[in-house]
């Protein structure tokens, strides 16, 4: 879920808008959080968005998820890949 200072909270994280009850309601919470994001000034905007590709980039790097399979498979095989 996208949290933003300028919207009063205690940091900048997250990366999306979430919506729990998928249901018009939820629907309609979503969209109306995303239209309330792209209304912000156009500085905020691509501050926020390069934050959030940079954190992509870190979190889901080649290397990364190669290493969660490998983690994955060797505890389904309950020993080392090698």
């Amino acid at each position: 879920m996208l949290r933003l200072r300028c919207d009063s909270a205690p940091c900048d994280e997250g990366n999306g808008f979430l919506f729990c009850n998928y249901d018009p309601g939820g629907l309609w919470h979503g969209l109306k959080r995303s239209v309330q994001f792209h209304r912000n000034p156009p500085e905020v905007r691509e501050q926020q968005i390069k934050r959030i590709m940079r954190e992509a980039r870190e979190r889901y790097s080649l290397d990364s998820t190669v290493d969660e399979y490998v983690k994955v498979y060797e505890r389904l095989n309950g020993r080392p890949l090698i």
